[in-house]
């Protein structure tokens, strides 16, 4: 995930993997007042490294979603439609402790332990900028929307063959039965 600078912010981008259902934050590194070719190496670098093919970008900066969109595929992400509820979703994931993050990462232990919202229900951010904050739960989001999809199956015969993926039931679309159903 990746929050852009602005002004006095910085640039954020917390790097994450989801395994055994538990989201292990893997980096999360700040730039001060970056040049945008520089973040892009070494985001460039970052996705041939770990194979990374996926990114979400704060949508405030499409100069950036569409450079990005030349190496993988970049979901925009606003804050202003989605950043209320990808908080609460965050802050439900922390407390049911599906996220481990690393003491090294001071910085975004640091915003996460200042967070507080405002009447709005939205972070306050008159004392930090919470860049990595930000960043986190972009994350969050991420890996929350994140899901496996069968689009369509092949199948050798005439009948429809059906296959389970975390107890949801997908059944071929190719049948010609007319019988299928896909949830």
């Amino acid at each position: 995930a990746i929050d852009p600078a602005y002004g006095s912010s910085k640039f954020a981008i917390i790097q994450a993997e989801v395994r055994d259902n538990i989201c292990y934050i893997l980096d999360a590194t700040t730039f001060e007042r970056p040049s945008q070719t520089s973040v892009i190496e070494f985001i460039k670098k970052k996705l041939d490294l770990y194979k990374i093919s996926d990114v979400i970008v704060d949508s405030s900066n499409a100069g950036l979603i569409t450079e990005l969109n030349q190496y993988c595929h970049v979901s925009p992400f606003n804050f202003r439609e989605m950043g209320q509820d990808a908080t609460l979703h965050a802050v439900k994931a922390m407390n049911e402790k599906k996220v481990v993050i690393h003491p090294r990462f001071k910085d975004l232990l640091t915003e996460l332990q200042l967070a507080r919202f405002n009447e709005r229900g939205t972070v306050e951010k008159k004392i930090l900028t919470m860049d990595l904050f930000d960043a986190f739960i972009m994350t969050i989001h991420k890996l929350k929307t994140s899901r496996i999809r069968i689009i369509s199956v092949s199948t050798m015969g005439n009948s429809p063959t059906t296959y389970s993926i975390s107890n949801t039931e997908y059944v071929c679309n190719s049948c010609k039965d007319g019988t299928h159903t896909n949830k």
